[in-house]
Formats: structure tokens, sequence, C-alpha cells
């Protein structure tokens, strides 16, 4: 039984053996066990030598790693844990390395007994897209497989449980498609990898369930991640900045519109019928910095997300923008409405620092939560509008304009959050908006322009209540507290600092009790103005301190009583025109000079 083994530098050696080499292989007493060979394309190219066998059995094609078939002769090595993409000639100098690695992943799914490696730091081209179509393992070891004329996804999985570790991934901008793409694949990890070139999507998930995204960097994308239709998603730890294309600004917003958004939820062209956007998925301690639009879009129908833990700095858009869009292709602008999308609601925001988000006043809050564009006969309302969400803990700092603004919303309750020097509306409720909790959060900013609270321009609010809220300004300006609507109660609040403290109008079934309200240089309430009429409004036990006028009755009024309420130190506690009252009650009120 022969032991030795021919020694072959290139597999261009080993492919050109003569006729005696090749006898001396065959046989039933061989000369040689099978061939060694040293090198792919020159000796010491791979990371190890590497034997071939003759195989008599086996039927597969040559592939260039695995098979090997000289002249009718079939050789064959078995890589049983860690199959490097050398063995099957991937080089970095090759102009297309698509072959070589397609080769070696449909040996993987044929065999499945190991992982694919890469070798640390080396670039390699790909012409045509990728597919991996079982369970992989892929050590990227900080290597990059690149885009070289691509006009399709580049890499693209159709099986489950792959595991994606420390690989960089350059695509190219190609509309609707991904740089790593999971189709109908699920429970995925993918940590430790590069996303970068200009490219539509990093990872792009279509009908995709349970996967894991760690660690990962994304820059220069449309989408750092783009999920459709995607079920239980964990997207942790990973940090998205810049864009595909930054947006031009001019007097009405943007002249050229930017792209740019960390993650995108959303339906669109795909694959797939039926598709919906993100549902029941944690986004949470990733970083987004100065990307181009938006760090998180819920374009249309997200359900059940968590959003925590997340620092936000610096997007030139939104930092959130969640909205129901009825549209049959949310992708394309002036799309046809469609009743079937589902409506996004049950979103938690909890724990995240937001700072300086927005460039321009046309689009520029940290988080949005509307049902605002709406096409073609779609008339918007509350019941279309997004439900259900919870903002606590979070902090808003600075920005180009408000902090949380909403539109058509309800269920809302927005807790134990901090907004430093926002320089406009920090909560803006704008639109028909109903069942609000603002609780227990502390405002505080020094801008001649800042309202804590603005709810506006519209009566068909109801159900509001604001209770236990600390609110500061340095210059006594604008309001603390502005308030159209119904059904509301304003309670247990410290206001300081401003022009008003709160004020109301076009409003009925208010309740004001318990309220702390200092140094308003105007007035502490004002109940105005004389073209809209305010009425069932209770004033219990407010402390009112240092404000040039406690309370102001200058509009159309009805039904107001006042009971309990202390003024200390006010020029004048109530002011009242009597001509536009009727049935105002005042009873043990208390003035304090």
């Amino acid at each position: 039984m022969a032991n030795q083994f021919l020694i072959k530098n290139t597999m261009a050696d080993m492919r050109g053996l003569s006729v005696s080499e090749i006898a001396s292989l065959q046989g039933t007493n061989p000369t040689y066990a099978g061939v060694e060979l040293l090198g792919y394309y020159e000796k010491g190219d791979t990371p190890a030598p590497i034997k071939y066998y003759v195989d008599e059995i086996n039927s597969r094609p040559d592939d260039g790693g695995n098979i090997i078939i000289v002249s009718g002769m079939r050789l064959m090595h078995d890589f049983n844990s860690e199959l490097d993409i050398r063995y099957f000639g991937a080089k970095s100098e090759n102009a297309n390395n698509y072959l070589f690695i397609q080769n070696a992943l449909n040996y993987l799914a044929f065999t499945g007994k190991c992982r694919l490696s890469l070798p640390s730091n080396q670039i390699f081209k790909i012409s045509s897209k990728l597919v991996i179509s079982s369970s992989l393992e892929i050590q990227g070891n900080n290597a990059t497989i690149k885009s070289n004329t691509i006009t399709t996804d580049l890499i693209e999985f159709i099986s489950d449980h792959n595991r994606i570790n420390g690989l960089n991934v350059e695509g190219r901008y190609i509309n609707q498609t991904g740089d790593l793409v999971f189709r109908h694949s699920n429970f995925n990890h993918i940590t430790n990898c590069i996303f970068r070139s200009p490219s539509n999507a990093g990872l792009l998930f279509e009908k995709s369930t349970g996967n894991f995204v760690h660690n990962c960097r994304f820059e220069d994308k449309s989408f750092g991640i783009l999920l459709r239709d995607s079920f239980g998603n964990t997207i942790t730890s990973n940090y998205f900045t810049r864009g595909y294309r930054r947006g031009e600004l001019n007097e009405a917003g943007y002249q050229i519109v930017p792209l740019g958004d960390g993650i995108k939820m959303s339906t669109g062209l795909t694959t797939f019928d039926n598709i919906n956007g993100g549902v029941k998925s944690i986004i949470s301690n990733n970083v987004f910095d100065n990307v181009w639009r938006d760090a998180v879009d819920l374009f249309t129908d997200g359900e059940d997300i968590v959003f925590s833990n997340n620092m936000i700095i610096k997007p030139e858009s939104l930092g959130m923008d969640i909205k129901t869009i009825y549209r049959s292709n949310p992708d394309i602008d002036g799309g046809t409405s469609t009743i079937e999308t589902s409506q996004t609601k049950s979103i938690i925001i909890s724990g995240n620092y937001f700072e300086d988000c927005g460039l321009t006043n046309a689009d520029s809050s940290a988080i949005s939560v509307k049902h605002a564009e709406e096409r073609e006969g779609e008339v918007p309302s509350i019941e279309k509008g997004v439900h259900n969400i919870t903002i606590t803990g979070n902090q808003f700092h600075r920005g180009k304009k408000t902090a949380i603004i909403l539109g058509y919303s309800k269920n809302v309750q927005i807790t134990g959050n901090l907004f430093k020097d926002v320089p406009r509306e920090n909560i803006y409720i704008y639109r028909e908006s109903r069942d609000i909790i603002i609780a227990d959060n502390i405002f505080d900013t020094s801008h001649d322009r800042s309202y804590p609270i603005y709810a506006t321009q519209n009566e068909n609010y109801k159900d509001i209540t604001i209770t236990g809220n600390i609110m500061k300004n340095t210059n006594s300006s604008l309001y603390g507290v502005i308030l159209y609507g119904k059904d509301m109660l304003i309670s247990n609040n410290n206001i300081s600092g401003f022009a008003t403290s709160i004020y109301l109008e076009r409003a009925e079934g208010i309740q004001i009790a318990g309220n702390k309200l200092y140094n308003a240089s105007n007035q502490a309430i004002r109940l105005s103005s004389q073209s809209y009429k305010v009425k069932d409004t209770y004033l219990f036990n407010n402390n009112i301190v240092e404000c040039e006028r406690g309370v102001v009755y200058n509009t159309n009024t009805s039904n107001i009583v006042s009971s309990g309420n202390v003024f200390k130190n006010c020029t004048i506690g109530t002011e009242i025109n009597a001509n536009l009252f009727v049935n105002y009650q005042s009873s043990g009120n208390f003035t304090i000079l």
C-alpha cells in the first residue's frame, strides 16, 4: 500500500499531471497514495497543504476545490472543519471571485460539515449574486466581499440558521436590493460585520423571523437595515452613520430628498405578496450618528416594537418616524391607496438619548407619531392613526424644532422623560388626538420660543392628562402649557419662569388642580380668547406664587368653579372680564401678600 504522496506546487500543476503520474495514482497497487497540493496559484498561498485522493465512487462534477478531474480521473479532498475560500481558488487580486466562492458554498450546502472562512483583511470582488441555500456559518475575519458589476442583491440567504461573523460587505446602489438579503430565511445571527459603501440596504429581511443583528456597523446606506413583514427580530449594539444621498435644503425644506435611514420597517416592492412592516422586534443599545434622514422609520404597519437604550445624535430629519400609510406601495410617492394596510400600533420607546434631531422646520423632531401621508381619497382620522405608544425614560436635548409630535394618535403615554433646551414645542399635539397621558417629565429650557406642552388649533383633542411634571424656563417667555380640547386634567405640576404657566382656549371640561405655578411674568392661568368659549372648567387647590396676575378670565366663559387656590405675592390675584361670564363660582381662595 502506497504511503507517499505526489507533490504539486499549484492547482495548475495538479491539473497538468502527466500520463505516467496519473497511472502512478491508479490501480490496486498505486505508487502514490494521492497528491499533496502546496498552493493554489503559487506555492504557499493557501493556509496549509492539502491532500487529494483518487475517488472512483463519487460522480459530482469538478468544482475547483473538493473535486478535481484530471483526464477523467477524479481527485477529492474532504474538508471537515473549516473551509478557507482560497482552497477553491478565491484570490483578492481576481476581478471576479463569484464562481470560486459559489462553488465553495455549494460544497458546504452538499456536505454541511464545516464553516466557511475568509482570509483576514483581504478584499474579494464578485460580479454575480452569491446564493446560500443551506444553513451555514461564515467566519469573515474582517475580510471584504465587494460588488464589482452586480445589479442585484450581493448575497442572498434562502436557508435558516445561518451565522455570519466578522464579514465586511461593500455593495452597490440598486433600488430595492440589499447587500445581505434574507428571504424566507429565519433565525440568523449577523455579528461584528461592517456594511460600507453607498448601496440600498445593508441588511434586507423579507418574511424573515427571529434574526439577531449585533455589533455591526452600517455606513452610507439608503437603509442600514430594511425589515419587511419580518417578525421577532433583535437589533442590538450596532452603529449607523450617514446615508446614500444627503439632502439639499431650500427654504421650503428639502430640494433634493435624502436617502439615509438607519432602520426602516416598510412595505413596498418585494418578491412576495402581502408584505407588512416589522412586527415584534427589539431595537436596543444602538448608536445612530448623523444619519442623513431618519434614525428609525416605521414607514407603515409596524407592531409590538421595543426601541430602548439607543443613542440618536444629529439625524438630519427625524429620530423616529412612526406612522400608518395607506398606500399600495409606500416606496413610491403618490402611490394608490389601499385599505388593507395594517395599523401601526403598540410601540415602546424607553431609555433613549436624542440629541440635535433635524435640520429643517418642516420635518424635524426626535419622535414623530402621526398619520400624515395619505393618498388618493384616504381621509386622515384618529381611527386610522397610530395607537398605543409608550414614551418613557428618554432624554431629549436641543434639536431644530420639536422633541415629540403627535397627530391622529390615540392611547399615548409620555412619562419620566427629560427635555433639555428643546428650541420649540417639546411635546406638540396637532390634529385630532385622544387618550394622552403626559406625566412626571422634566422640561428645562432657556429658549424664548420653547413650549413644554402645546396642543392647539383643534378643539377635537380629548382626554389629555398632564400631571406631575416639572417645567422651567429662565427667560419668562411664552407658555408652559397651551391647550385646546375637551376632558383634560392638569394636576400636580410645577411650572416656573414662563410668561403664562397655563393657557386654555376652545376648552371644555378642564380640571386644573394642585399645581404649583411660579414667576409668571404675565399670568399663571389664562382663559382666552374672546372669539371662542371656555366652559366647565374647575380650578382647585393651586398654589400661585410671585406672578403678575394669578388667573385671567378674558373669554366667553361659562360654568367656572374656583376653590381653594392660594395667591402669594401676586400683583393681581384674579382678573375677570365680567361682561363675558356666565355662572362663575368662587370660594375658599386665599390671597397672601
